[in-house]
């Protein structure tokens, strides 16, 4: 939704003592934190894992296409900006293609590109004699859930080895991007929607990275070179992205994080109830961390090749609402959601009705893309009713006579105090994204009945809120 139709939450700096003391306390508890996590969990990951790897720290590293297809990517960049000085565009982009189909040949099996070329070709020559989304739409689902069913999924697991993961959010994303051609070619009479443009843009080796997408309108844009190189930005971004890996590489190697909701059982009879309490927004930000440099890496390569790029996840401990988590969290499918459901649906600028239609579609969609089962439709179903109570108290208190009566030093600390709340929230719903919804609820459930435990979080998201007013205003 556009941010001209949103209210705005902002307040002067503080002063330095203040913001030395939050991020003292705070750097306090998230240490004391983990220095207790690490003495209770030892020997809990080698109990239950019996590796030296977790699952989910190797699809990380699949994620990013390991070392290997890190070369790859640099070659590419190399082999783009080389090109660019050929006079035939078309060349340029036959050569990216083909290049991208020898980096996929390396993980999967030809059968199995074959597949998703077919897809890509059909979709094209449909767009080509039908300008109707209705259409394009229809046989998006009917082909994704054609997708979904076991004996492909047997296909896939038979073709493409450890790497049936990567292929199929792959194939999944490729999907985004057909939709995101075929509408803007359905608005738009542009010249450049060609079968050409087409392939090049859905079988970039930039789009090898799970998750990540840019609209053709914008990709398209890697014609102008220089564009959008910012060698500062590249450079920074670079280190951020480095320093997050090495972050997410501690917690994998030397802690249980990843794995210790897989078992709650054992995990209560190994660790505290504080330890398992806080250790939910710990878990949500290191998949906000993960989810950052897979966006990062492609960035990079992006901005090397002259791509406008899509806006970086941001940190999960400042995030402070449900609003602000699906803009902000992954920032790919938020960009696709918004671009191509929410907006057509009129989305905040018109009717009430609107813009419950546009919500609830939107999550439904997400639900749907992460394979509509009955515990993301659970999910989904959350978070439309936790978002439109949300948007109905944030305005009835930030617009408040009570509220704009009070001086902007009591307007900060109100605001972190509920925004710290609604933070707490957003961690523990968002988790039935990894745990079953009665163990969530449990959490939640212990939170209520132990103050104690409430408090503390709310102190600590408490800090977290000041902090985030320093760099970030908050739009609701």
């Amino acid at each position: 939704m556009s941010r001209n139709a949103m209210n705005e939450l902002s307040f002067i700096p503080l002063n330095n003592a203040f913001k030395i003391i939050y991020l003292i306390f705070s750097s306090i508890f998230l240490i004391f934190w983990l220095i207790n996590f690490i003495l209770e969990g030892t020997g809990f990951k080698d109990f239950y894992l019996q590796n030296e790897e977790e699952y989910y720290w190797k699809n990380y590293k699949n994620l990013i296409l390991t070392n290997k297809g890190i070369i790859w990517l640099v070659l590419t960049t190399f082999l783009e900006n080389n090109l660019k000085n050929h006079q035939d565009n078309q060349f340029r982009k036959i050569a990216i293609c083909l290049w991208s189909v020898f980096i996929l040949s390396n993980f999967v099996s030809f059968k199995l590109i074959a597949v998703l070329y077919s897809y890509q070709i059909l979709f094209f020559v449909v767009s080509k004699f039908i300008r109707s989304k209705f259409i394009i739409w229809t046989l998006y689902f009917l082909l994704t859930t054609l997708f979904e069913k076991k004996n492909f999924s047997k296909f896939v697991e038979l073709n493409s080895g450890q790497f049936d993961f990567m292929y199929i959010v792959y194939m999944t994303d490729s999907f985004l991007k057909i939709i995101s051609f075929c509408s803007d070619k359905i608005d738009s009479n542009n010249q450049q929607m060609n079968f050409t443009n087409y392939f090049y843009y859905l079988n970039h080796p930039t789009f090898l990275f799970p998750g990540l997408f840019v609209p053709f309108k914008n990709f398209i844009q890697i014609d102008q070179p220089n564009k959008f190189k910012d060698k500062k930005k590249i450079l920074f971004l670079s280190i951020k992205v480095v320093l997050y890996g090495i972050i997410i590489e501690f917690f994998a190697r030397f802690t249980s994080i990843f794995s210790m909701f897989d078992s709650i059982d054992d995990s209560f009879e190994t660790f505290s109830t504080f330890t398992m309490l806080v250790a939910i927004p710990i878990r949500c930000t290191l998949s906000g961390l993960i989810s950052y440099n897979t966006f990062g890496m492609a960035n990079i390569f992006h901005m090397l090749n002259g791509v406008e790029t899509t806006e970086l996840p941001r940190c999960a401990f400042f995030i402070s609402s449900f609003s602000e988590m699906w803009r902000n969290w992954n920032s790919g499918v938020h960009l696709f959601i918004k671009n191509y459901v929410y907006a057509p649906l009129g989305g905040k600028k018109r009717s009430k009705i609107e813009y419950i239609m546009s919500l609830t579609a939107s999550f439904i969609f997400s639900a749907y893309y992460h394979g509509f089962s009955s515990e993301f439709i659970f999910w989904a179903f959350i978070n439309i009713i936790v978002m439109y109570i949300e948007s109905f108290l944030f305005n009835q208190l930030f617009n408040n006579e009570w509220f704009s009566k009070k001086n902007s030093h009591q307007k900060r600390a109100i605001a972190s105090v509920l925004l710290g709340l609604s933070q707490i929230n957003c961690f523990y719903f968002q988790f039935l994204f990894i745990c079953h919804k009665d163990i969530v609820f449990h959490f939640i459930n212990i939170l209520m009945v132990k103050s104690s435990y409430l408090v503390s979080l709310i102190t600590l998201t408490y800090c977290f809120q000041q902090i985030r007013f320093e760099k970030y205003d908050f739009y609701y």
